[in-house]
């Protein structure tokens, strides 16, 4: 492996790693909505500790989201700033990936399947599904969609007789053979990016600064529409 950054501020945690020729530093800290002014000075820590400048830098990965809308445009600007001064490429990497690949790290894995909520606001969530091949890779077999209620989600669900797990927030309408599997203790970990990102980038499917953007999903803003009239 080269030098390999990795950011992920999608979510109530800042989750970064820093990989030299193998060797991962990383960092997770629970942050809320603190993430604009101490993510900055995390990588700062970071490159110190292994005596690197960001010009070193040969791959940047970002979690590109779905999650809090700053921290997710706030991950994506600093790693094309990081990209573009060190000419480097970028890996986004969606992040219900990283929630379900740290929980695979953290905890020994027997379920096929793995369910990821996140809330978007209120009571509407991204949910996704991942399903764990033999070789212990992540497949994703439902993409991050919007849902606010229980029939929309069960319609489009991979809910079956094979056994599963539920990752991060839980909506109150879910079903309870869902809540029963429920795992809430969860924390994204930046250094599983290392190892996404360099397979991708090795793939050829790293980008250039300027295309490193955020994951959309469709129907979801933080804007309303104005009443205001002229």
């Amino acid at each position: 492996m080269k030098t390999i950054l990795s950011i992920d501020t999608s979510s109530r945690y800042c989750s970064l790693a820093l990989c030299d020729n193998g060797k991962i530093s990383s960092v997770s800290e629970l942050l809320d909505r603190s993430h604009t002014d101490k993510v900055l000075p995390m990588i700062d820590v970071l490159y110190r500790k292994t005596n690197l400048r960001l010009a070193d830098t040969d791959l940047v990965c970002f979690a590109a989201g779905p999650g809090s809308f700053t921290g997710v445009r706030l991950a994506a600007s600093i790693s094309q700033a990081i990209a573009l001064a060190s000419n480097s490429k970028v890996v986004p990497i969606g992040s219900s990936e990283v929630l379900c690949a740290s929980y695979l790290r953290q905890n020994e894995a027997t379920q096929k399947k793995i369910i990821c909520v996140q809330r978007s606001r209120a009571n509407i969530f991204y949910i996704s599904a991942f399903r764990c091949r033999p070789d212990g890779e992540l497949e994703q077999i439902q993409e991050d969609r919007l849902f606010g209620k229980l029939d929309g989600w069960l319609k489009e669900s991979t809910l079956d007789r094979d056994e599963f797990v539920v990752l991060g927030d839980l909506p109150d309408w879910f079903p309870n053979e869902a809540s029963e599997r429920h795992v809430s203790d969860v924390i994204p970990d930046a250094g599983v990016m290392i190892e996404i990102g360099n397979r991708r980038h090795e793939q050829n499917l790293s980008v250039e600064a300027e295309l490193a953007l955020p994951i959309y999903v469709e129907g979801d803003t933080p804007w309303k529409k104005s009443t205001h009239t002229a």
